[in-house]
């Protein structure tokens, strides 16, 4: 597939150049180049994906409907009409049905069996890290932080997915900071027990579900702030 793309970009570029260029008038293929590009890329990412499926079925949308107006199916306002609200039906479809069936082959890629006050026991592929910031945009990660000196974190999920496990953690002090935003995304957070929690933030047209219990008798805690809008956001055990 790698190829047929890499074929398709320079004949693509061959053919907008000379168009350019006045030698040749492919103004009306080039109409019909580009959104099949945007198709073939999507399939492409559907069919060897790791990550969301949303920006994939973005772009297989996009380019249908482009093509679909290239051969006079659609003028452009019905292209407008039908484009935006596909886009945030598929955002909505990627919510309720995150990555699933995923795993990972990386050199740091471990299975864990975890248990969740909500779920069984269960096996589940996890990336360890122990970085500052995750972000995902328009794709989905799973990762393991281990640390014994924690300190802050930034997780932020924009069209995409984040399942972060923080349960390994240890902090470095007597206070440690998450901060978390989803914009037209989903966020699941994994927190370890044992510790004094604070959570403020502002859900905009979003949701915020707070399954942990804050011990009041612990001597560290956990600062969380959020910000939510068209997204989810979740933190459990």
């Amino acid at each position: 597939m790698k190829r047929i793309i890499a074929i398709f970009l320079i004949v693509g570029g061959i053919l907008a150049i000379l168009s350019n260029l006045d030698i040749i008038n492919f103004s009306n293929l080039i109409d019909y180049l580009w959104p099949s590009l945007l198709i073939l890329l999507g399939l492409s990412g559907l069919v060897g994906r790791k990550g969301s499926f949303i920006f994939p079925s973005i772009l297989i949308l996009v380019g249908g409907l482009f093509l679909a107006r290239a051969f006079g199916y659609l003028n452009e306002f019905r292209l407008l009409s039908i484009l935006w609200p596909s886009i945030i039906i598929l955002i909505g479809i990627g919510l309720l049905f995150p990555r699933s069936n995923r795993s990972y082959t990386s050199d740091n890629t471990k299975t864990y069996t975890y248990t969740t006050s909500d779920t069984s026991s269960k096996e589940r592929h996890w990336n360890t890290s122990n970085q500052k910031n995750y972000t995902a945009f328009m794709s989905g990660l799973d990762e393991r932080v281990i640390s014994t000196d924690f300190t802050r974190i930034s997780i932020t999920a924009i069209m995409g997915g984040a399942d972060i496990d923080l349960r390994e953690i240890q902090l470095a002090g007597d206070e440690g900071y998450i901060e978390v935003n989803a914009i037209m995304g989903g966020i699941d957070i994994y927190l370890p027990t044992g510790y004094r929690l604070e959570v403020e933030g502002t859900p905009i047209l979003g949701a915020f579900e707070n399954h942990c219990i804050s011990d009041p008798n612990a001597t560290k805690t956990l600062r969380i702030s959020y910000a939510t809008v068209m997204g989810a956001i979740e933190i459990k055990h």
